[in-house]
């Protein structure tokens, strides 16, 4: 009985563990269709093996494939699987971003840096933000390149495309700069510095296009001739007066340095520079020049002064009914630098001097109804005598003095008076008549 009851037992107890073992068995059956998958049993589904995940098979079907493929399949070969999320991850060194088709992959920083500033842009060293490649500077990008370039509206430019080609990339400074010599421009753009400085405008040849002018700046006197572009009628009213030289890139008066009328918006280039003096003078007769006469247009020794050489063309005469002198000397001094010349006339006489703004001046007599003084310089010993012309000169009038009484030993009583000579005012007609005749005849 006892034997009866073991065999009984040991047939229940096969019989629970093939039962067992032929579950197993057909449940990784069930899971065979996707390749490398086994049974979960708490979860009663079926579960791919370690290093694999669900995915598709060459022929479509639903399997077990390798965690890594599904992952470059889906963001390319720089993505790999990660485990521990269950999800796709870009490699080291690269980011999700856009690919040169516009899906989404596993791309290099750099490529990420290019899709948002150019072709010449790169990660810096640390790989933690964008910058240019040496030689290439950050730059407001073309309306056309906004679409272009990720819509960033920024991208990588050469110092030529950034600021033209006066300019270059500064290694030491890491940036680009305009090169020596010139500077940016309100449009952004490297150009030639504009040194502007003030030259006075000493003489005037309008027929030969020719000037004397003195620098403002170191005192010296210049002969020039210019081309196109400064109107005769226009440079004649800057005659003692100032004008702007634009002297490109140094501070030295040169060929093809630009003449400005400021108040006229004229523009003319000198065509030649010559170095004169005080004693120079326009000569307007072509065969004979009034010196020697140096191009530096076309020679490289510019430090060489012209000689200038004093000669008359024409002889002036006075006319004695246009003459006057007065019976007591006025006061006066210049109001700007002005010549001083032998008689009243700006091509027929000789310049004796050029005196400076504020010179003390006595006024002995006048021309063609005050067209012209003749005066002394009051400071000069001995006296230097001449003829100004009226627009340099501001007449200071002495003041009457009122008669007053005074006493002596005798008990006389003595005035004495202090009389102005009363300038003569030509009518309104003979002003505007001559105003027209100088301004042709010069």
């Amino acid at each position: 009985m006892k034997i009866k009851n073991i065999l009984i037992s040991t047939i229940i107890i096969l019989s629970i563990g093939s039962f067992f073992i032929g579950e197993k068995a057909w449940a990784y059956g069930e899971c065979d269709q996707y390749g490398m998958a086994i049974y979960e049993s708490y979860s009663n589904s079926c579960k791919c093996m370690t290093g694999f995940v669900f995915g598709k098979d060459i022929l479509g079907k639903t399997s077990c494939v390798d965690e890594n493929s599904v992952c470059h399949k889906k963001y390319g070969y720089s993505s790999r699987y990660d485990s521990l999320r269950n999800s796709c991850k870009c490699s080291y060194g690269y980011i999700f971003g856009e690919d040169y088709s516009g899906r989404t992959q596993c791309i290099s920083k750099d490529q990420a840096c290019q899709n948002q500033y150019g072709f010449n842009s790169k990660t810096n060293l640390f790989g933690s933000k964008c910058e240019c490649r040496s030689g290439y500077e950050f730059t407001r990008s073309s309306f056309r390149n906004l679409f272009l370039i990720n819509g960033s509206g920024m991208e990588c430019k050469s110092c030529f495309r950034k600021y033209g080609s006066n300019s270059s990339y500064s290694y030491s400074d890491k940036k680009c700069e305009c090169n020596d010599g010139y500077t940016l421009d309100d449009s952004n753009q490297c150009v030639e510095k504009q040194n502007n400085a003030y030259f006075t405008l000493k003489e005037l040849d309008t027929d030969t296009k020719r000037a004397i002018i003195k620098s403002d700046y170191n005192y010296r006197y210049y002969l020039i001739s210019y081309g196109l572009g400064c109107y005769s009628f226009s440079f004649r009213r800057y005659l003692n007066q100032q004008i702007v030289v634009n002297l490109g890139t140094d501070f030295d008066l040169d060929a093809w340095d630009k003449i400005v009328l400021q108040d006229d918006n004229e523009v003319c280039y000198i065509r030649s520079v010559s170095r004169a003096d005080y004693s120079t003078i326009l000569n307007e007769e072509e065969d004979e020049p009034s010196y020697a006469f140096i191009d530096y247009s076309t020679t490289a020794d510019y430090k060489k002064s012209a000689t200038p050489v004093s000669k008359i063309i024409k002889k002036f005469e006075f006319d004695e009914s246009k003459k006057k002198t007065l019976k007591s000397e006025l006061l006066g001094e210049t109001n700007t630098s002005g010549a001083l010349r032998q008689c009243p006339s700006i091509t027929e006489c000789n310049v004796l001097q050029y005196l400076e703004p504020k010179t003390k001046l006595f006024i002995t007599g006048n021309y063609n109804i005050n067209e012209w003084y003749a005066v002394n310089i009051s400071e000069s010993n001995p006296i230097i005598s001449g003829w100004m012309h009226h627009s340099v000169i501001n007449i200071i009038l002495p003041k009457k003095v009122t008669p007053q009484a005074n006493k002596v030993d005798n008990n006389k009583i003595e005035t004495s008076t202090i009389n102005s000579e009363k300038i003569d005012k030509p009518p309104w007609y003979k002003r505007v008549y001559i105003y027209f005749v100088n301004l042709f005849s010069n």
